[in-house]
């Protein structure tokens, strides 16, 4: 199974997911804020960092939403799989490289979490 760092401020969404990727088997650590789960990915190394894209920004915020944080992510452990997660369509993170949202992919997802 893998090592999953998810990321949300929305701390239901966190705690919902958490649940389901350790049910799942998968080693799971949680962060509410965008600094920390940087900090985490960049300290712990781990195979999957799933993120928000919206954050709630607050003071000495270091990133502006997820997908800064990611891109961070992706230079310090550019072998660890990146997932941006948003209920809006973001064209900024289609620029960046991060895959346009595909409906089919919701399905895709639980068969390759079950594939790490």
């Amino acid at each position: 199974m893998a090592y999953i760092v998810i990321g949300d401020d929305d701390q239901e969404q966190l705690v919902f997911m958490q649940e389901i990727l350790e049910e799942l088997g998968h080693e799971v650590s949680a962060a509410q804020y965008l600094n920390v789960m940087v900090a985490l990915a960049a300290n712990e190394k781990p195979d999957v960092v799933i993120s928000d894209f919206d954050y709630k920004m607050f003071a000495g915020a270091t990133y502006a939403n997820g997908l800064e944080g990611l891109l961070a992510i992706r230079e310090s452990s550019p072998d660890t799989r990146l997932i941006l997660m948003s209920a809006l369509h973001r064209p900024e993170a289609t620029a960046a490289g991060i895959e346009q949202w595909d409906k089919a992919r919701v399905l895709e997802f639980k068969s390759e979490m079950e594939k790490l």
